[in-house]
């Protein structure tokens, strides 16, 4: 069961196509990483960049403070279930960091994985 609901989800990943918005600036709050979760530094930076690449006008800045902010990103060490990624509305992003389905032992998502999620989340 675990096996299909991995494929589903690299399947919805690998089809996940950028929709044109229009010219729009978005702070983002962004959770610290965990220390143990150094891996994934660039998830943001390249996440956003794809969805600048493909949308003319498209600006994100950082926000320091989650009132202030657009949208707020936390980070989940494992969902537990059919979810690695979640999108609350178009407030709130929460982006899995990896799970325990191989053999009941903990493995981190690879960072090209985690960015994956996180842009297909930011299209919610």
């Amino acid at each position: 069961m675990n096996d299909k609901i991995v494929l589903f989800v690299i399947f919805s990943l690998s089809i996940f196509v950028f929709y044109p918005v229009h010219a729009q600036e978005f702070t983002i709050y962004v959770e610290e990483l965990p220390a143990w979760a150094d891996y994934a530094s660039n998830v943001m930076y390249t996440s956003t960049q794809a969805w600048k690449n493909a949308n003319d006008g498209l600006e994100f800045y950082v926000s320091e403070n989650p009132t202030n902010s657009d949208f707020r990103v936390q980070w989940v060490k494992e969902f537990g279930g059919e979810h690695v990624g979640y999108a609350y509305g178009d407030k709130f992003i929460e982006v899995g960091l990896g799970d325990s389905n191989c053999g009941n032992q903990w493995n981190p998502y690879s960072e090209v994985y985690i960015s994956h999620i996180m842009k297909h989340e930011m299209g919610h």
